[in-house]
């Protein structure tokens, strides 16, 4: 005898319930033969189902997962770059270079910069920041006022200051790009120097 069992309520929409057949054990007699073709042969149980169904993916938050530590690079793995700067102590006298030809190069602009009388006079006093193009040999290729003086008067003197120090000493070579060097330096003007 079959029976179909009732369906499952809380079985998840979209997904079929389960059905359950059930086959009454056959009872044997002596004198029934293995070819019967309305004999049944018993199946093995069924696996216990869980008593819930699983919840669909969608409806259930994952909680986050927290980032996995990135794994330690093993230097033997890949070869070391190829250094592109200079080494340790090449770059520390290439600095050293530089910062001893930006005091030199001041101390040459000053020697240039005449304060003008007019503002003398009337102690205009001011800071403009000046913008060179410097080749290599020291020759200034190009000038301009970066952040002029709100006095003219002054502004024209850095101009003049200029026209004066031409040439400049020579930059490194470590401060070269392109065979030039374009730098701003301060140029002060103060009535009590």
């Amino acid at each position: 005898m079959l029976q179909d069992a009732s369906p499952d309520k809380t079985a998840p929409a979209g997904r079929e319930p389960a059905r359950l057949s059930v086959v009454a054990p056959a009872q044997h007699s002596a004198s029934a033969t293995p070819t019967d073709s309305s004999a049944v042969e018993p199946r093995s149980p069924l696996p216990e189902l869980p008593s819930e169904a699983p919840a669909p993916a969608q409806s259930t938050p994952e909680p986050e997962a927290e980032p996995e530590p990135e794994p330690e690079l093993e230097l033997t793995e890949q070869p070391a770059p190829t250094p592109l700067e200079p080494s340790a102590g090449e770059g520390v006298s290439g600095k050293a270079e530089e910062a001893d030809w930006k005091a030199e190069l001041q101390a040459h602009l000053a020697q240039y910069r005449r304060y003008p009388r007019r503002a003398l006079l009337r102690a205009l006093e001011g800071d403009v920041r000046l913008a060179l193009d410097i080749d290599a040999a020291g020759h200034i290729l190009d000038h301009r006022l970066a952040s002029p003086s709100r006095h003219d008067l002054l502004n024209e003197a850095v101009h003049e200051m200029v026209s004066r120090a031409n040439p400049v000493p020579a930059p490194p070579a470590s401060a070269l790009a392109g065979g030039r060097l374009r730098i701003t330096v301060p140029v002060r003007f103060t009535v009590n120097e």
